[in-house]
């Protein structure tokens, strides 16, 4: 039996009536036919204009490729190689100044020698006087040049092709600005290379031919391979990467531009087809003819318009008879919809039409019964939820008590050690001292594993590089084992092959350290007396600058079966196992094969049963010969004389800190905590992150009224603090882990005061240049690593004590760019009135020249450090 007060019968009947209404308005789906009629012809039509533009192109290479190879195999040239007369001289400027009046696109012709640097032997040039021959006076060497180089280097049957730019004269955009393309190839002779002939190409002509073919309905853009426009219906937007200081590619996303080649696309707005342009192998363009879809449909939209106001017009009358009945039945529903908003707030609904017969009835007795559940679950999770929350809190608290109350005294012993080390001892002082220094390195490696460990898991370690001596790290890191070693009457020993020890490598000595002391303490743990244990470290391949060296630790203790080395692997690599050889292994094991993660390796182990075992890892490092370490300050460059305020409830490390400032002309006063007022304006403050039972963030307000935004402060703290709140009110905040070497001090408060004077360097430009690719970023930053060794640390030095302005201007028009690119303006700034000091024929002051070293040292040491 069908219930006619249903609400569901009811919306049927009507739906049912409205239904057979809209039949008659059928004819609305002509609209869309009409649409994609209008469409697929415009489709049709910008496939062909985007043909037409790829065969117009091709054609000018072709054409471009035609005359420089007639250039090439020019009999004129060929005599004039044989025998440099005059008269062949001026018969081969001739040929070229023939040929360039009557290409009115080529803006010179030239051929460039091999000898005395690619100096230019013929030029012709065209200008808007007409064209000519330069004279031999302004004849230039283009031995700098990437097109001459790229070319000269080619075989005989190859044409070099340049990348699309802006022409530039004596180093200047020329105005107007005139894209052009270099057209070079190599000339020989007898199999011999005599020079490079060379052909700038104004592409103007060519751009306004392809503009005529494409026709004022449609655009055409044209994208260089780093996503620039080179051709755009709104010249603003070319060129940008010549014309602009710090530019971004305006294409983000060619990878998706590039996999719908030779596909029409439609959006909202545009059809647009898209084709890949080969100018050469290295060099490809990206066309794509763009349609405006409004002015293509302008026709049928005004037709469109006039349709939708009639079928409009007979749907409210329809959309009114319907709104009136279904208005009825919606009261009904609000009430069901603002009791269920209402419960959001007041957990509670009200006024539900509970005693209806009909679906709305039943929706809302359901609703009612759901509430009651829902109220009792959010109970339920909230008690849980706060307990969690507190458990959470509590275990950050702890870990952060205990961080700050280890690595405190862990400070105090490193910083009174130094103070011992400082003190002249006797030599077998000295050993002890040393011995102290390198086991509470180990001690600190050891509270790391405990401390960091979380970090290690969740992904947050940063790997800090830096260039070693692995032999003497590995023999340090064995005789801080001896002790345990002979205590078990265990041999242990290293192997290091001869040629490491005469080579340096760039790797984290801290986590290095980490991995090696925890696989050495575990073969003395599992080696029986009288056997032993040796550390082995051999290099496996070398390659391009990269060499993979095998550090293995080989013991003669109990070994493990096939079963038990797959659960041990299987616990360092899940976390899982409950036996008791998982659980004997430990924490130890687990840090090691996640810290080799981030080196980009594995821990692998071979043994045999009762014979012993091998633990053994494969890294991939960069090496260098062994050199003295010039990247390092000179332990016994001086502090200017400064005031500096520090800041530490810990009465130990204040005294290390007085040792340290004792022979310097450095002011500084001490507070146990935040003062609340200042006399005297501080160039520095040193503070611990934990003063007390307060924070330095906590505060904030009164660190602030101590220092002005350029006053540079360092935090000193044995957990990772929040130096961001601190970052957006004063320029310079650095972060100091603790416990720290009092070299590590002297080298921050250096590199802090160099930052405050000349800028933190970023590198956010760089790395957006490359689309975030970590291996071509890295590649990039070393090549800005070997132009700052060359360029800065000694060549721009050395013209200072010289007084070369013209090499000063030299290295600094090369090395400009990445100074604008890391952000460094003050050191820019700074170069450029040194400049203007060396052409007013005024000398430097010797030590502002070595302070410039010293400053150009520490923003080497950073480049470096980025190198991942």
């Amino acid at each position: 039996m069908i219930n006619t007060k249903s609400i569901a019968f009811r919306n049927s009947i009507i739906y049912l009536l409205l239904f057979l209404v809209g039949i008659g308005l059928v004819g609305v789906l002509m609209f869309r036919y009409s649409a994609k009629a209008i469409l697929d012809s415009a489709e049709k039509d910008v496939v062909h204009r985007s043909e037409l533009v790829e065969v117009k192109i091709n054609e000018y290479i072709n054409g471009l490729v035609n005359d420089i190879s007639y250039l090439a195999d020019s009999p004129i040239l060929g005599e004039y190689l044989d025998r440099p007369t005059p008269i062949n001289y001026r018969l081969l400027s001739q040929d070229y100044l023939s040929l360039i009046k009557s290409k009115s696109d080529f803006s010179q012709i030239r051929f460039i020698g091999v000898d005395n640097e690619g100096k230019e032997i013929v030029r012709v040039d065209r200008d808007d006087s007409g064209s000519k021959i330069a004279p031999s006076t302004v004849l230039q060497s283009k031995g700098d040049r990437s097109y001459f180089r790229e070319a000269l280097i080619l075989p005989p049957s190859e044409i070099y092709f340049s990348r699309i730019d802006l022409n530039r004269e004596f180093g200047e955009i020329s105005i107007p600005y005139t894209p052009t393309l270099r057209v070079a190839k190599p000339i020989y002779r007898n199999g011999i290379k005599q020079g490079v002939i060379v052909v700038n190409s104004n592409l103007d002509q060519l751009f306004d031919q392809l503009s005529n073919l494409v026709g004022n309905d449609y655009a055409l853009r044209i994208i260089n391979p780093e996503g620039y426009y080179i051709m755009h219906e709104s010249t603003d937007s070319t060129f940008i990467f010549d014309t602009e200081v710090t530019a971004h590619p305006q294409v983000k996303d060619m990878t998706s531009l590039e996999m719908s080649m030779g596909d029409v696309v439609s959006d909202i707005n545009q059809l647009y087809v898209t084709n890949l342009i080969n100018i050469s192998d290295q060099y490809k363009l990206t066309q794509t003819v763009v349609a405006d879809k409004s002015y293509i449909l302008d026709s049928y939209y005004h037709w469109r318009n006039n349709s939708l106001m009639i079928i409009l017009a007979i749907s409210f009358l329809f959309l009114a008879v319907a709104f009136y009945i279904l208005n009825r039945q919606a009261k009904r529903l609000g009430d069901i919809t603002r009791g269920m908003l209402d419960f959001s707030t007041s957990r509670a609904i009200s006024n539900l039409p509970t005693e209806r017969s009909d679906e709305i009835g039943y929706l809302a007795r359901s609703l009612n019964d759901m509430a009651t559940i829902v109220n009792d679950q959010i109970d339920t999770v909230e008690s849980a939820k706060d307990k969690a929350e507190t458990a959470v809190r509590e275990k950050s608290e702890f870990i952060e008590n205990m961080s700050h109350e280890i690595r405190n005294p862990l400070q105090s012993i490193i910083g009174l050690t130094s103070m011992l080390k400082s003190n002249n001892p006797t030599p077998s002082q000295q050993k002890l001292i040393d011995s102290l220094i390198f086991n509470t390195t180990n001690l600190n490696s050891l509270v790391n594993n405990i401390l960091d460990f979380q970090n290690v898991i969740s992904g947050n370690l940063t790997l800090k590089y830096n260039w070693y001596d692995l032999r003497n790290l590995v023999v340090e890191v064995v005789n801080s084992n001896k002790y345990a070693a002979i205590s078990k009457n265990i041999s242990i020993q290293f192997d290091i092959s001869n040629h490491i020890e005469s080579e340096e490598y760039r790797i984290d000595s801290l986590r290095l350290v980490q991995i090696l002391n925890n696989l050495i303490s575990n073969a003395i743990k599992y080696t029986e007396v009288e056997g032993s244990v040796n550390v082995k470290l051999v290099e496996l391949s070398d390659l391009l600058g990269r060499k993979t060296l095998r550090f293995s630790v080989i013991d003669t203790g109990i070994g493990l079966t096939e079963s038990e080395i797959l659960r041990m692997k299987e616990r360092y690599v899940t976390g899982g196992g409950v036996d008791s050889l998982s659980s004997s292994f430990g924490l130890g094991l687990s840090i090691v094969n996640e810290l080799l993660a981030y080196f980009g390796s594995r821990l692998q182990v071979t043994s045999t049963k009762d014979e012993g075992s091998t633990f053994y890892f494969d890294l991939d490092v960069e090496w260098r010969a062994a050199t003295l370490d010039n990247s390092n300050l000179d332990s016994e460059s001086k502090m200017p004389p400064m005031d500096v305020l520090i800041i530490d409830d810990d009465p130990q490390i204040i005294e290390v800190y007085k040792h340290f400032f004792e022979h310097t002309e450095v002011r500084t006063t001490y507070h146990n905590e935040v003062p609340s007022s200042r006399d005297i304006d501080y160039d520095l403050i040193i503070s611990d992150y934990r003063l007390e039972n307060t924070t330095l963030l906590d505060e904030k307000e009164k660190l602030l009224s101590l220092a002005n935004k350029s006053t540079p402060l360092i935090i000193v703290s044995a957990t990772v603090p929040d130096v961001d709140v601190l970052s957006a009110d004063i320029d310079c905040v650095y972060y100091l882990s603790k416990p720290f070497q009092l070299s590590d001090l002297k080298l921050t408060i250096a590199r802090v005061l160099v930052f405050a004077k000349f800028g933190i360097p970023t590198f956010e430009s760089i790395k957006s240049d490359y689309d975030y690719q970590e291996q071509k970023y890295n590649r990039a930053i070393s090549l800005l690593r070997d132009e700052w060794k060359s360029s800065m640390n000694t060549s721009i030095i050395r013209t200072i004590r010289d007084n070369d302005v013209q090499e000063y201007k030299n290295i600094l028009h090369k090395i400009i760019t990445s100074l604008r690119r890391m952000g460094l303006v003050k050191l820019e700034q700074h170069l450029l009135s040194i400049q203007q000091l060396l052409e007013s024929g005024e000398s430097m002051n010797i030590s502002e020249i070595g302070k410039l070293e010293e400053a150009l040292q520490i923003y080497l040491q950073v480049i470096e450090q980025e190198i991942n």
